[in-house]
């Protein structure tokens, strides 16, 4: 069974004494346009890996487009020994509909 979180309580974990990790599983190109703070692009998994312990949260976000991703980000953690792996369900496009502030470059940047 996936676990998955909504925008409201990500907003609420990643307001919490101890947050977890938000990885944004998106280009990288869409990962510089905008995201949500905070967010650490997943794309490299061995830095990530020896980075960041086995035991920490984690929540998998993306640009709300491509839930399959999502998944196999997710199972590709559980894979390598993450137990608290959490998709958030409607990604950048849910967190930016319900108004919440997005870290952004300047549209003529890019």
């Amino acid at each position: 069974m996936t676990a998955s979180i909504d925008t409201d309580t990500l907003r609420l974990r990643l307001a919490a004494a101890d947050p977890p990790l938000l990885l944004a599983a998106t280009s990288l190109a869409d990962f510089q346009r905008a995201r949500i703070p905070g967010a650490r692009h997943f794309g490299d998994l061995a830095a990530l890996l020896r980075e960041v312990p086995r035991n920490r949260a984690i929540v998998v976000t993306h640009n709300g487009a491509d839930d399959l991703t999502l998944a196999w980000a997710q199972r590709l953690l559980v894979e390598h020994g993450y137990c608290d792996v959490t998709i958030h369900v409607g990604g950048l496009r849910a967190w930016e509909a319900a108004a919440l502030p997005l870290d952004r470059i300047p549209r003529e940047a890019y």
